[in-house]
């Protein structure tokens, strides 16, 4: 545990400055919830688990360190302004236990996409329902909005919250979080909830 704490506390420094990075310190940080870390004097107390020198690790938490591997050489400074983007677009969703609606504001016209979720979806939160439902937007009209700032309505907070940003305490819906941060990187959009 003494050692993953030291290995946790330099990517958190860090992330202030890596591009996205703070979006892939969520679940490593999740990780240590309920434990305690004392940095004066090099000790964590597992809680429930004393004297235990051994921690498990969720698939969340190795997903981040891959994420820091790949990409720490290239996204060492963040911006010090963000990059004018050509226009704004106006997109929003909405979940239900069938599926997402997708709407968006192209050109000047409406379009609307509807995906059903799958049997595997239907049983999620409708937390996460709302978040995929984010992520699915930009996934659908992505490639027509790239290099813009796209503003995506959306009637749940939670979900809201999540994307804008950029993290999620539930490992479920961080791992939508990384989706959405990933499709957004792809297609150069300024995600605005």
């Amino acid at each position: 545990p003494r050692g993953l704490a030291s290995l946790l506390g330099k990517p958190v420094f860090a992330s202030q400055v890596v591009w996205n990075g703070r979006t892939y310190m969520q679940s490593r940080l999740s990780s240590f919830a309920g434990h305690t870390v004392d940095w004066r004097r090099g000790k964590v107390s597992l809680r429930g688990q004393a004297g235990r020198r051994r921690m498990a690790l969720p698939e969340g938490f190795w997903s981040d360190v891959e994420w820091w591997i790949r990409h720490l050489e290239e996204r060492y400074s963040v911006r010090w302004e963000e990059p004018s983007r050509a226009e704004a677009a106006i997109t929003g969703t909405d979940a239900s236990g069938w599926g997402t609606g997708h709407l968006a504001w192209l050109d000047g016209a409406r379009e609307e996409r509807q995906l059903e979720f799958t049997h595997a979806e239907r049983r999620r939160p409708i937390n996460w329902r709302e978040l995929l439902g984010i992520l699915r937007t930009v996934q659908e009209f992505g490639p027509r909005l790239r290099g813009r700032a796209v503003l995506v309505e959306t009637d749940n907070m939670a979900a809201k919250g999540a994307a804008g940003k950029g993290s999620s305490k539930a490992s479920d819906m961080q791992e939508l979080v990384r989706r959405l941060v990933d499709a957004c990187e792809e297609y150069d959009i300024r995600l605005v909830m």
